[in-house]
């Protein structure tokens, strides 16, 4: 069990180093996700563990960066919520708008998701 300074450090190399994003696919497919680029894969491992082993980390073409990242609104909505006590305004407001984002796109009732800023995370 990951105690609230381990999660707090999270949330602060998120806020810092990550982003939550929204795109679109050629195939037609939205995607939603997090990343966190870095020299150092021990920080991401370190972050991944933190998050509950969700995620993956993959080095770069170039070698010399490596990426956390993470796709699908459940997920990216248990690791937000899991950081969100402890994100800057910033943060949050990139991550509500790529949840939004995302159903927006889905265009579909049968998603019924609520907006990050009214779940409890805690």
């Amino acid at each position: 069990m990951i105690d609230d300074t381990g999660i707090a450090w999270a949330a602060g190399f998120f806020d810092g180093e990550g982003t939550t994003s929204c795109w679109g696919q050629a195939n037609g497919h939205i995607r939603i996700g997090l990343r966190v680029p870095q020299k150092t894969p021990e920080l991401l491992e370190q972050f991944q563990t933190i998050v509950g082993g969700f995620g993956q980390i993959s080095q770069g073409h170039t070698r010399e960066m490596y990426t956390y990242g993470l796709n699908g609104l459940a997920n990216v909505q248990h690791v937000l919520g899991l950081l969100w006590p402890y994100l800057g305004e910033e943060k949050r407001k990139q991550a509500v708008s790529a949840v939004e984002k995302w159903i927006e796109l889905k265009g579909s009732q049968r998603y019924c998701v609520s907006k990050l800023s009214e779940v409890d995370h805690r």
